[in-house]
């Protein structure tokens, strides 16, 4: 018979957790009342038994001479007792017993894949003596029984014990000759005895042997063993409980740090590898539980086995290292997932920037070890409640158990994650109709993964659990937060101020209702959050003060000015300070960094930030803001994009475009040409720059360079640049579109796209307009490229263009630069 149905109750695994493995202990109150007959001398019994019947089963001996009695079971272990009286209110406790398993598979763990089951053990247990003896006398055991009678008086005076052994059992224990096999104490039943007991190896070897024992007196010591086998289970809800509670009020340290999410250090956008580090739960964090669990405080250890209390908490141990280990594994896949967000521009993303996202994620952690720590002292009540308000505590552990499975099901954080995502999107779009430019995004992300992801400690009195901190930056709002959020969700019953068996029963209620939940996965949650993601939105709007921009930009050590200043221009702000991920090592500490759309505009201390805003307010709102857009437009330079990778390569028949996030081509190139460009953009801006000066003095000296007389022959007066190679029709604005049509492009590669994008910054996008435009008028390169890949671009009538040939512009100078084949 293969292990499919038992386990050992001192191996305290998974197994020996599940509902399939669990502990009937009848409770007192449930004990029966004597509802046999007295027949030939022995009490409540089946009139059947008046003749007696020999070769019986157990199953019959149980009805005829054991009616009504409640039948306990443990793995292979049955109890049937009518005991009643003094002897269950004298010693407090049930029989129980061992599973017997052979290690067969020799892994020093008994009823595991593999391992035989050794027999079913049958335990008649009465204070009749001549019943026991006569149910002796008449039981047969099947094939994989062992029955044992047990005669009691309901103290220590009197323990008689009989008992049989199938023919079949008991050859597992002999050899042909009917001796006892040499390895017979190294089966668990025997060490289950020699561990718990004391004098009694010679009864079990007598009925190994024998395949029956009759008669035999019960010294104290294999009473010792039934009783430390049924401490095993009635202690071990309030082993559980205490291991929990443990756990649940010191994990506190697994949290990440308000400094972390809500600092302003720019290696957030560089260092993915050091990102996953920060983000994921160390090694030493995990082994910083063990020590929670090393003191006993709390725990009455004098009923406990010290080995079953250790065997607990390498239990509890291990299943919070499993759940810690899948978070981590989960981590790792959705960072590597969100750098590919950023970088793919056909990516459908809701987060601004990478910061959102990391307190999107601390958010959702950090709730989650709240969530669990809750969960743990929940539990934790509950399995102490047998002891006070009710008996049967099977239905906890099998919570536990299915608790433990739901948390470290590959899917759970998937399902939770996702539908806390789908959800944080509605409530940045119910913000950003409002004055979104107001909010600090990085704590509106930081508290809605919090808020939703704790949603489920809804269902229990939060209050009375104490799992929400309210230390630490946040500490108070984000208690304020969970309670708002919170109003009408809670309705679990107090076990600690109602300790009644209803309570009890109500809670357990309570923890299937948040299984159902989470076990469902994302759908049936994400229509749970749905039902409250407004009220997180309006909770937001209502704290303005402590989610605000401005309050975040104080409180990084800018003036009050400043900080509005930077909120009206719509720029933010990084501060690089100390004691982040790491030092970038090209900026002093308490620098700043500003950014527009997303692009760094500014750097410096704080008086330079000071100063850069006046100029700002200076220029007036509508200045200002194309003042900025300039700005960004050029900081954002092909250079930049290619070493930062900040590209996609798309193939085209002949040639390669590069691709932004917006999926706009930026630069084209011809297919030979990829590898240098893509050299000459990773050089240094030096490097680009004295690249770019050598060529120019090359041109000078070409002979193909600029000549004004071959153009006043043609009828057209235009000057040199200040270069020389080329003509500047600046000076000459009667050959310029509408007279003034001059424009700065990053250059594109292509003069089709230079073309375009030129037209684009003018404000003609209209292909019509630009087609009668391009009859008369053609785009001119001007002669000064810079080593951000930044040129001029003149719109002139297309005689004045065609009379300055032949000359060298930005495209010749980036052509000879690079080297490429082709300006295509």
């Amino acid at each position: 018979m293969k292990n499919t149905d038992y386990k050992d109750v001192f191996d305290i695994g998974k197994e020996a957790l599940s509902m399939k493995n669990k502990f009937i202990v009848p409770p007192i109150s449930q004990m029966p009342f004597l509802i046999g007959e007295n027949v030939r001398g022995m009490s409540n019994v089946n009139p059947d038994v008046a003749v007696k019947i020999n070769n019986k089963n157990s199953s019959s001996t149980a009805k005829s001479y054991f009616p009504g009695s409640p039948i306990s079971k443990n793995g292979n272990t049955n109890i049937i007792a009518d005991l009643i009286g003094p002897f269950i209110e004298k010693n407090g406790f049930n029989f129980n017993s061992e599973s017997y398993f052979f290690d067969s598979n020799f892994n020093g763990t008994y009823g595991d894949g593999g391992d035989i089951l050794a027999f079913k053990l049958l335990l008649f247990v009465s204070t009749d003596g001549i019943k026991v003896k006569e149910c002796y006398e008449v039981t047969n055991p099947d094939d994989d029984e062992v029955i044992l009678f047990l005669e009691t008086d309901g103290g220590l005076s009197k323990q008689v014990l009989y008992g049989k052994i199938s023919e079949k059992v008991r050859k597992q224990f002999t050899d042909k000759d009917g001796n006892l096999k040499s390895n017979l104490f190294d089966a668990q039943v025997m060490r289950g005895v020699q561990k718990y007991a004391d004098v009694n190896q010679k009864i079990v070897e007598e009925l190994m042997k024998k395949g029956y024992i009759e008669d035999t007196p019960i010294k104290e010591g294999f009473f010792k063993y039934l009783k430390y086998s049924a401490i095993g289970v009635t202690a071990f809800p309030k082993l559980v409980g205490w291991a929990l509670n443990k756990i649940g009020n010191g994990i506190d340290f697994l949290k990440i740090s308000d400094e972390f999410w809500d600092t302003e250090n720019e290696e957030y956008f560089f260092q993915k590898d050091n990102l996953i580090e920060k983000l994921s739960i160390s090694q030493s964090s995990i082994t910083s539980l063990e020590s929670l669990l090393e003191k006993k405080e709390g725990l009455d250890v004098t009923d406990l086995l010290p080995d079953a209390i250790e065997e607990m908490a390498k239990y509890v141990l291990s299943r919070l290292r499993t759940y810690i280990d899948k978070y981590n594994i989960f981590i790792k896949e959705n960072i590597e997932k969100i750098y590919a967000g950023f970088e793919d521009p056909t990516a459908d993303f809701i987060f601004d920037r990478i910061s959102e996202y990391i307190a999107f994620q601390c958010g959702k952690w950090n709730a989650l070890v709240d969530f669990v720590s809750g969960i743990f002292k929940f539990f934790g009540l509950l399995l102490e409640a047998p002891f006070k308000i009710a008996k049967d505590f099977q239905a906890t552990l099998e919570y536990l158990d299915n608790f433990w499975d739901i948390i470290t099901h590959d899917d759970f954080f998937k399902n939770l994650f996702e539908s806390a995502q789908l959800t944080y999107e509605k409530i940045k779009k119910e913000l950003k109709s409002k004055n979104s430019d107001e909010y600090s995004w990085t704590r509106i992300a930081y508290f809605s993964g919090y808020g939703l992801c704790t949603i489920a400690t809804f269902f229990i009195p939060v209050g009375q659990l104490g799992n929400l901190t309210k230390t630490g930056k946040f500490g108070e709002i984000t208690a304020k937060f969970t309670e708002e959020i919170s109003r009408g969700f809670t309705k679990g019953a107090s076990i600690i101020t109602q300790k009644t068996a209803q309570a009890y029963q109500n809670s357990l209620k309570i923890l299937q209702e948040i299984g159902e939940i989470l076990i469902n996965g994302g759908e049936k949650f994400y229509a749970f959050l749905n039902k409250i993601w407004k009220k997180i939105a309006d909770f937001f709007i209502k704290s303005k003060d402590a989610f605000g921009r401005l309050k975040e930009l104080m409180g990084i050590g800018l003036s009050e000015i400043t900080s509005k200043a930077l909120i009206k221009f719509k720029i933010n702000v990084r501060k690089i300070g100390s004691g982040g991920l790491g030092s970038l090592g090209s900026l002093p500490d308490n620098t700043y960094k500003l950014y527009h759309k997303g692009i760094e505009i500014f750097s410096g201390k704080e008086k330079s930030v000071a100063k850069f805003t006046r100029e700002l307010e200076a220029m007036g709102k509508e200045a200002a803001e194309k003042y900025l857009d300039e700005l960004a437009y050029f900081k954002d330079n092909i250079a930049n994009r290619i070493a930062e990778g900040r590209f996609t390569k798309k193939i085209l028949k002949k040639n390669i475009d590069l691709v932004d996030e917006s999926g706009e081509t930026f630069f084209r190139l011809a297919k030979k040409d990829y590898e240098k460009f893509i050299s000459f953009a990773k050089k240094t801006a030096q490097e680009r720059k004295a690249i770019i000066e050598e060529v120019n003095s090359q041109l000078k000296n070409s002979t193909k360079k600029y000549n004004p007389d071959n153009a006043k022959l043609k009828g057209y007066d235009v000057p040199k640049s200040p270069l020389g190679t080329s003509p500047d029709f600046s000076k000459t604005p009667q050959y310029l579109y509408n007279q003034k049509s001059i424009i700065k492009i990053k250059i594109m590669g292509s003069r089709k796209l230079d073309f375009k994008e030129s037209f684009r910054l003018m404000g003609i996008t209209d292909g019509k307009v630009i087609k009668t435009i391009l009859k008369d008028y053609t785009w001119h390169h001007l002669d000064d490229l810079t080593e951000d890949m930044v040129c001029t671009m003149q719109l002139v009538l297309k005689e004045a263009h065609e009379a300055t040939y032949t000359h060298y512009g930005s495209a010749g100078q980036l052509k000879k630069t690079i080297p490429l084949k082709k300006y295509l």
